[in-house]
Protein backbone atom coordinates (compact mmCIF):
# COMPACT_ATOMS: atom_id res chain seq x y z
CA UNK A 1 0.00 0.00 0.00
CA UNK A 2 1.28 3.64 -0.43
CA UNK A 3 2.25 5.42 2.35
CA UNK A 4 0.65 8.30 1.75
CA UNK A 5 -2.55 6.22 1.14
CA UNK A 6 -2.09 4.57 4.69
CA UNK A 7 -1.86 7.79 6.57
CA UNK A 8 -5.14 9.03 5.43
CA UNK A 9 -7.06 5.89 6.29
CA UNK A 10 -4.57 6.09 9.88
CA UNK A 11 -5.99 9.86 9.86
CA UNK A 12 -9.60 8.46 9.39
CA UNK A 13 -9.66 5.46 11.74
CA UNK A 14 -7.76 7.54 14.20
CA UNK A 15 -5.42 5.05 15.15
CA UNK A 16 -2.62 8.64 14.93
CA UNK A 17 -2.18 10.92 17.74
CA UNK A 18 -4.33 14.23 17.84
CA UNK A 19 -0.73 15.89 17.56
CA UNK A 20 0.18 13.39 14.53
CA UNK A 21 -3.12 14.34 13.02
CA UNK A 22 -2.40 17.81 12.60
CA UNK A 23 0.75 17.36 12.00
CA UNK A 24 -0.21 15.43 9.08
CA UNK A 25 -2.84 18.05 7.77
CA UNK A 26 -0.41 20.82 8.22
CA UNK A 27 2.44 19.14 5.75
CA UNK A 28 -0.38 18.14 3.47
CA UNK A 29 -1.22 21.95 3.91
CA UNK A 30 -4.91 20.70 4.19
CA UNK A 31 -7.45 22.95 4.41
CA UNK A 32 -10.82 21.04 4.86
CA UNK A 33 -12.17 17.58 5.42
CA UNK A 34 -14.15 15.66 3.62
CA UNK A 35 -15.99 13.40 5.63
CA UNK A 36 -18.42 10.97 4.21
CA UNK A 37 -20.18 7.70 4.20
CA UNK A 38 -16.60 6.18 2.69
CA UNK A 39 -14.83 7.89 5.65
CA UNK A 40 -16.75 6.87 8.79
CA UNK A 41 -16.18 3.29 7.35
CA UNK A 42 -12.49 3.77 7.91
CA UNK A 43 -12.75 4.13 11.21
CA UNK A 44 -13.61 6.14 14.10
CA UNK A 45 -12.28 9.99 14.41
CA UNK A 46 -14.80 12.01 15.09
CA UNK A 47 -13.85 15.90 13.39
CA UNK A 48 -16.47 17.57 14.89
CA UNK A 49 -14.22 17.79 18.12
CA UNK A 50 -11.34 19.39 16.11
CA UNK A 51 -12.88 21.33 13.10
CA UNK A 52 -15.25 23.78 12.10
CA UNK A 53 -18.13 22.39 10.12
CA UNK A 54 -18.69 24.53 7.07
CA UNK A 55 -21.14 22.43 5.13
CA UNK A 56 -23.38 19.42 5.41
CA UNK A 57 -25.87 17.41 3.80
CA UNK A 58 -26.89 14.25 4.57
CA UNK A 59 -24.22 11.72 5.35
CA UNK A 60 -21.75 14.12 4.13
CA UNK A 61 -19.83 16.83 6.32
CA UNK A 62 -16.97 19.12 5.39
CA UNK A 63 -14.69 20.65 8.15
CA UNK A 64 -12.10 23.60 8.29
CA UNK A 65 -8.94 23.28 9.28
CA UNK A 66 -8.35 25.70 12.08
CA UNK A 67 -4.88 26.96 10.96
CA UNK A 68 -4.22 28.51 14.25
CA UNK A 69 -3.28 24.98 15.03
CA UNK A 70 -0.28 25.96 12.66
Amino acid sequence: MQIEKKQVIDFYAGSISGEEALYFLEERDVDFIFYGPRERTMGSIDPQNEFGLVFEEKDTLIFAVDKGHK
